[in-house]
């Protein structure tokens, strides 16, 4: 067996960034780096925050990197590009024989960069896959399942897997459509279900809540996170125009993307009332905000199904349930 060397994560996101990936990220490093070498290649600029300093903590080194808007789709896949770029350099200066490499879909193509720096120096691989493109962008309608482009994504991820030692899921049904390549096997996948940092439970109702302080209703559906280009903000809306005339439910948004600019445009254009869909954009990394929102919860699924899970209820069916549960 080859001996273990130092571990080695590369992410875009990872603290000061206060995003999810960031946090889930840190918490990984952190966590080995109680029992190994970590060196953390970040894209994200600024100084750690101290919960990420000190004996016992991993090294960090900050990959050069400039962060664009989600909407400023040119500017963002060219910095996208260069940051893969550096990350491949300084994998290349960083691995040696025996090292492992663990990184993440964000940006999509940050894994191609791992899997060819590790094959180069004889370092192993693993990649924590959150997003299977292009099959979310063919799922959205935004690529033809035979266009050159997504045959092109396919070939280039086949070599990707090939090179990959070990490739961890999230969801039970991500296996079928990852062995649809070429360069995949069944023994590389590595299924970590439940993957939370909430407990699923339900949340006391406190007096000093200012969300349920404002909101008379006594069922609140949450949707925290970004919506973007792969996410269907109108499952989301479906929802609030068919049970708008439910006052004891309330829907609660918060994030960014511009799923939310969609999602505002379709409430303008049906009068949905702003009681039953309230958005709270920019509310996200804040700890109290979480707590906060979490009263029932409403997952957008739409990423999940692109990688070939499917619903055990259609939506309708969902809503019977839920409101069958009220009223329990």
């Amino acid at each position: 067996m080859q001996p273990l060397g130092k571990i080695v994560v590369a992410s875009q996101h990872y603290p000061p960034d206060t995003s999810t990936t960031a946090a889930i990220m840190a918490e990984i490093a952190c966590r080995l780096a109680s029992e190994h070498e970590v060196v953390v290649l970040s894209g994200w600029p600024g100084a750690l925050p101290p919960s990420q300093t000190g004996p016992g903590k991993p090294r960090v080194v900050a990959i050069r990197n400039r962060i664009s808007g989600k909407a400023a789709l040119v500017r963002r896949a060219v910095s996208e590009l260069l940051f893969v770029a550096r990350t491949f350099f300084a994998l290349a200066r960083e691995l040696r024989r025996g090292d492992v490499v663990l990184t993440v879909t964000a940006p999509f193509t940050l894994p191609y960069a791992v899997a060819a720096a590790a094959r180069l120096k004889g370092a192993r691989s693993a990649l924590i896959m959150h997003d299977l493109f292009p099959d979310v962008l063919v799922m959205a309608g935004l690529l033809k399942p035979g266009s050159l482009v997504t045959r092109t994504m396919r070939a280039v991820n086949g070599l990707m897997f090939r090179g990959l030692d070990a490739v961890i899921t999230i969801g039970r049904d991500a296996e079928r459509p990852l062995l649809s390549y070429s360069g995949m096997t069944r023994n590389k996948i590595r299924f970590i279900p439940n993957w939370a940092t909430l407990v699923p439970a339900p949340r006391p109702v406190t007096p000093d809540n200012p969300f349920r302080k404002a909101i008379a209703a006594r069922f609140i559906v949450g949707l925290s996170g970004n919506l973007g280009f792969t996410h269907d903000p109108e499952i989301v809306f479906e929802a609030a125009r068919l049970l708008q005339d439910e006052t004891d439910i309330h829907f609660m948004l918060s994030g960014w993307g511009i799923g939310f600019e969609r999602l505002k445009q379709l409430q303008a254009a049906a009068n949905v009332p702003p009681s039953v869909l309230g958005t709270l954009l920019g509310a996200m990394g804040r700890q109290d905000t979480y707590d906060g929102l979490i009263g029932s919860l409403e997952l957008d699924i739409s990423k999940a199904i692109a990688t070939g899970w499917q619903p055990q209820v259609s939506l309708d069916e969902g809503l019977r349930l839920a409101l069958a549960a009220q009223d329990a």
